[in-house]
């Protein structure tokens, strides 16, 4: 079974730089997706399976 390609999910947690900033990087970086904080676990949970079915869309 080959393997499915590895998604990234960047999550900020705040800091000195605003959170925009280093999600920004992350999607340049070649994050697929971001969420900051707070989310909710709904939203965790879309972000989450969106990228299951990226990765697998055979399923």
């Amino acid at each position: 079974m080959a393997r499915p390609a590895i998604r990234i999910i960047a999550m900020s947690g705040g800091g000195q730089i605003h959170t925009n900033v280093y999600l920004s990087m992350a999607r340049q970086l070649g994050a697929n997706a971001t969420l900051s904080k707070p989310f909710t676990a709904s939203g965790l949970l879309e972000i989450v399976e969106e990228q299951l079915k990226a990765a697998l869309p055979h399923l």
